[in-house]
């Protein structure tokens, strides 16, 4: 048997101690009452007869493990040491390996998948008109707006009076009413909206036909929706006679 002196209140144990590398096992006969509290400051073993100091103890202050049934208590010197059950499998963290890097065809869909959507946040922005009237508007391009201006484009052909104020539309501002405008400015809303959206998807045809061209990751993700990102030896044609109009 040993004798064991908590350090934190003087007071003595009976028990059976054994070492298990960093760790002490200390088993009493006897229940132990508030154990973490009296291995606070550690404790030490003295000789059972004459109570001399014969092992210092006193980093040995954690509660690892305690069977309360056999009065069986394991007391480690770190305080992050955590006990698992022996049928436990202690999980073992497994990196996430990184992904792989994108290939420079994904890399090309990508950037023509990026550069459509700003062509249709472009078009469906609109198109800013100058009217009859020396006033300006800016008019929404979105496939519904598309529609009804195919419609009222027809009635504006159609009309025999030019000037007069009779045909109802609205500018892509919410905040503004609905108002009349003559035939002249519907036609000319509609001829300028044919021209932005004409000149809108065919840049757009043509920087894709340029992105599909290039050879590097760093040169695809380099361009960008604007003209001066495609060389004048991918334009084409059309393009080429709406920049020069």
């Amino acid at each position: 048997m040993s004798l064991i002196k908590f350090n934190k209140t003087g007071s003595l144990l009976s028990c059976r101690l054994e070492t298990e590398g960093h760790r002490v096992r200390i088993i009493s006969e006897n229940p132990v009452v508030g154990i973490k509290s009296l291995i606070e400051d550690g404790f030490v073993e003295l000789n059972e007869h004459s109570q001399i100091e014969m092992v210092d103890f006193s980093d040995e202050k954690y509660l690892y493990h305690e069977e309360e049934k056999d009065h069986v208590f394991v007391i480690t010197n770190e305080d992050d040491d955590k006990w698992y059950p022996q049928s436990y499998v202690v999980p073992v963290a497994v990196p996430t390996p990184e992904p792989p890097a994108p290939s420079l065809s994904e890399v090309k869909q990508q950037k023509i998948d990026e550069m459509e959507v700003v062509m249709n946040a472009m078009i469906t922005g609109g198109v800013t008109v100058s009217l009859s009237d020396g006033t300006t508007g800016t008019f929404g391009l979105d496939q519904t707006d598309q529609v009804y201006l195919t419609n009222l484009r027809m009635m504006a052909d159609a009309a025999s009076d030019k000037t007069s104020a009779s045909i109802p539309w609205h500018e892509a501002d919410v905040s503004k009413q609905c108002k009349f405008y003559s035939p002249i400015d519907i036609i000319t809303i509609t001829d300028e909206a044919r021209k932005h959206i004409t000149y809108h998807v065919t840049f757009f045809r043509d920087l894709r036909i340029y992105i599909n061209s290039l050879t590097s990751i760093s040169d695809v993700q380099n361009v960008t929706y604007d003209i001066n990102s495609l060389p004048e030896a991918y334009w084409s044609e059309v393009l080429r006679a709406i920049i020069n109009s």
